[in-house]
């Protein structure tokens, strides 16, 4: 009898720690899930960093060519211009010469 109520006590006492191991491994289980949801929430929100800095990145080189569209811009009506004003004398003298 002392034999079965010693075994019996073992198997106790190891049932406990087992319960012990196994509430430990629950809340292991439970962080990792916590990390896995964290780390897929700053997944989205890099991706959603990344979209929203290309679209800036757009912009500011939208925003970097104005000044070089302007001064081509310029450049061309000043050329115009000078070519118009040169042969409108020409033109001018012309007619002056025949007249």
């Amino acid at each position: 009898m002392e034999e079965i109520e010693r075994k019996v006590i073992e198997t106790d006492q190891r049932a406990r720690a087992n319960q012990h191991r196994i509430e430990r491994l629950e809340e292991t289980t439970q962080a990792v899930q916590e990390l896995a949801a964290s780390t897929k929430m700053m997944a989205q929100t890099l991706e959603n960093m990344t979209e929203e800095l290309k679209a800036q990145g757009e912009r500011l080189a939208a925003l970097e060519r104005q000044p070089g569209e302007r001064w081509n811009s310029m450049s061309k009506a000043v050329l115009t211009t000078v070519a118009s004003t040169i042969a409108g004398g020409l033109m001018g003298a012309l007619i002056a010469l025949l007249v």
